[in-house]
């Protein structure tokens, strides 16, 4: 029993703090890349500024800035993953 609690617990955590409005569009994307994106990777700029509701180039911007806050690395052209 404690089991079954313990797990729907961590489960409900997680769901309430993917929906919980994020402050800042920085920390909305990097929520989006932590519980969103397959192995914590965002791949294709334009596709993802859509689903995060900003234009690719404040995206970018905010990419950029993570990445030399060392948050992110680049592996490739428009693909970042979280470190």
């Amino acid at each position: 029993m404690r089991l079954i609690c313990g797990s729907l617990t961590k489960k409900m955590e997680a769901i309430t703090e993917i929906d919980a409005a994020p402050c800042s569009l920085s920390q909305s994307v990097v929520s989006y890349m932590r519980y969103k994106c397959e192995n914590n990777e965002l791949k294709g700029i334009e596709r993802e500024a859509f689903h995060l509701h900003c234009s690719a180039r404040q995206l970018q911007r905010i990419l950029n800035r993570l990445e030399s806050e060392n948050a992110v690395y680049k592996t490739g052209k428009g693909s970042y993953r979280l470190k």
